[in-house]
């Protein structure tokens, strides 16, 4: 009799075992469900958390603030992503192949992300920089992986130049559609299935205009969130702050698409790092001061909607509003 309720039990914990199994394997790779070894340091590359903001924006009644952390990302960047992106992409295209060399020009965090990605994919890195450049400010690149290469030309002639033989490639990240698709793919996606389509608000901040583009678009594209609005922000001394507030006819990003931006929001650099030191000290988050801007165009956004927007009419349930945090401090 015993034996025979001891192997029900049994039969019954196996059967859960294996539906639970099943259901990881269904689920599993889509959610980052119940795998905790990585296979290399590139799977840390996306898949980045929303973490609620508890005390930053609290005084705003019916909105729940949510901070896309990128700053998780291996380098601390967004930029991971869409280095990645890149160079798998001109991979599959025959453009980077097994002894090919990137090239790059800066110091920005664009350049420590490349650095960092094809030193890892196995991709020697030179990054070209004018003669007069401290030498201090190659230090980071020369850690993720760059090797730097003076030069008497200006660098973006000299990559260009360089480039033409085809065993050395240039992202030109400004121009090449694999960065916005990236986020269109991944950060898009992600962010749709955390909050289950209910993505009401979404602000990034203006770089080479990726994120909003790739992001934007996807979130357009999905039913449930066709409405959301789409924000970007920049400080006061951007490409975009001339754009969208002083109307001036520039050249923007290639990859940039204005028709998905909403409203463009300016901030000083003094108010975007007032909100850098209370994101560290309310929120014990470590990020950037872009990030301090881009949260700071999001609150000033919010307070000035009508309180009845902060609220839907059927379920009353707050709205979410999703910043992209592209860096860390």
């Amino acid at each position: 009799m015993f034996d025979g309720i001891s192997r029900s039990i049994d039969e019954f914990g196996n059967g859960i075992l294996t539906a639970l199994n099943d259901i990881q394997g269904v689920f599993g790779k889509e959610l980052n469900v119940a795998t905790p070894i990585k296979n290399s340091i590139l799977d840390l590359v996306g898949n980045t958390p929303l973490i609620r903001l508890n005390k930053i924006g609290s005084h705003i009644p019916g909105i729940q603030f949510y901070l896309k952390a990128e700053f998780q990302n291996p380098t601390g960047s967004l930029r991971d992503r869409s280095s990645v992106g890149m160079i798998r992409d001109a991979e599959r295209r025959g453009k980077l192949k097994p002894g090919s060399t990137i090239l790059i020009t800066g110091t920005g965090s664009s350049s420590v992300s490349i650095s960092w990605a094809g030193r890892t994919l196995g991709y020697k890195v030179i990054c070209a920089l004018p003669k007069s450049i401290p030498v201090t400010e190659t230090y980071k690149l020369t850690h993720y992986g760059a090797e730097i290469e003076y030069t008497d030309l200006d660098p973006l002639d000299f990559v260009k130049q360089k480039s033409k033989d085809t065993n050395y490639w240039y992202p030109d990240e400004t121009r090449n559609m694999a960065n916005p698709n990236q986020h269109f793919n991944t950060t898009g996606p992600e962010i749709y299935r955390d909050l289950v389509g209910k993505v009401d608000f979404l602000i990034t901040g203006g770089g080479t205009g990726a994120s909003v583009t790739g992001v934007g678009r996807y979130l357009r594209s999905m039913k449930e969130s066709r409405t959301t609005k789409v924000l970007l922000s920049g400080f006061e001394n951007s490409i975009f702050h001339d754009h969208f507030i002083l109307k001036k006819k520039l050249n923007l990003p290639e990859i940039f698409d204005p028709t998905v931006v909403d409203e463009f929001l300016s901030i000083s650099k003094e108010v975007a790092i007032h909100y850098q030191s209370d994101l560290m000290e309310k929120e014990g988050l470590p990020v950037g001061i872009t990030t301090g801007m881009i949260v700071a165009a999001a609150i000033s956004y919010a307070e000035k909607l009508p309180v009845d927007s902060f609220v839907t009419e059927q379920a009353k349930e707050p709205k979410n509003f999703v910043i992209l945090s592209p860096d860390r401090e």
